[in-house]
């Protein structure tokens, strides 16, 4: 029977390098899958530029006809004056690899290619991106996309159950910073600053208090839950443990700074789009408007 062992040993070996394969495409953990979901987003408005406008935009997907439709998900104001835009894709090697393999795809008459929310005061554009990501699976070019669904979106009834001080995760690309090597967003965490389920202002927002700036623009935000409890360890203990819970419950488009008037010494607090050129001095208050992620639902099922 001793000839079963070198047999017995390379199965074994094949099922952990198919399970380390595996786990690698699916990158289980909910935190990997976080920061999958967005795309780094720049291009210019003349050809002449060399200064790049920044942003984030974030993967969504949808179900119509028996098949997913995929988009991207951003604000007017990061694409709307863009005649040539760039997205960071990473793609897939035949590791299963979703890190550093890094992909940029050219976009002209890039604004023109964006359908805008037909309400002027909501700042959310989005991008049909099937045929694209068709067309490079044609190439043999799998683009690495983690897809915010319907199913992430908190019910009414779970909206109804968050107060302030609700923890928060940001992902996205402040000032343009992010892993240029492994092409992986920057996460940031705070808390909600007003209620979330009531209307700040009477508009389908929030505020959240957390550091943003330009190029945060366009970054999906999650409200993350821990449940604590029991969890059965066997049959015979029980041990305390906790679960997570992530909602997507928007995407940040604005804040407020405070602004000094020309020539005096007071300031008024502003709202500015974080991606604004404005050059003039400008102190953010760490806060952010954050459209309620229903109203991308609502927009998307309308197309």
């Amino acid at each position: 029977m001793n000839y079963l062992k070198p047999i017995i040993s390379l199965i074994i070996t094949i099922l952990f390098l198919s399970q380390k394969v595996f786990s690698q495409i699916r990158d289980s953990s909910i935190e990997h899958q976080l920061i999958q979901c967005t795309v780094f987003i720049s291009g210019k408005e003349k050809e002449s530029d060399t200064l790049f406008t920044r942003g984030t935009g974030f993967f969504y997907s949808k179900k119509s006809n028996g098949r997913n439709k995929q988009f991207i998900v951003t604000n007017k104001h990061v694409i709307k004056d863009l005649i040539k835009g760039t997205l960071y894709f990473n793609k897939i090697d035949v590791k299963g690899n979703v890190y550093g393999n890094i992909t940029k795809i050219t976009i002209a008459d890039f604004n023109k290619k964006w359908i805008f929310h037909p309400d002027t005061s909501i700042d959310i554009a989005v991008l049909s991106i099937d045929s694209l990501v068709a067309s490079n699976n044609k190439l043999g070019i799998n683009l690495a996309i983690r897809s915010i669904t319907e199913a992430n979106i908190p019910s009414d009834s779970i909206w109804n159950t968050f107060s302030i001080l609700e923890d928060i995760i940001m992902i996205g690309y402040p000032i343009g910073l992010r892993d240029y090597i492994n092409n992986t967003p920057i996460a940031r965490t705070g808390v909600t600053a007003t209620i979330p389920k009531l209307d700040y202002q009477g508009l389908n927002e929030f505020l959240i208090d957390i550091a943003a700036y330009n190029g945060s623009s366009g970054s999906p935000v999650f409200l993350k839950r821990v449940k604590y409890g029991l969890k059965k360890a066997n049959q015979n203990v029980m041990s305390l443990g906790n679960t997570l819970d992530y909602y997507f419950v928007g995407v940040l488009y604005a804040g407020p700074v405070y602004s000094p008037q020309s020539g005096s010494l007071s300031y008024q607090i502003i709202e500015e789009e974080p991606t604004s050129k404005n050059d003039s001095i400008k102190i953010f208050v760490n806060l952010g408007k954050v459209i309620k992620s229903k109203v991308i639902k609502d927009f998307i099922d309308s197309l």
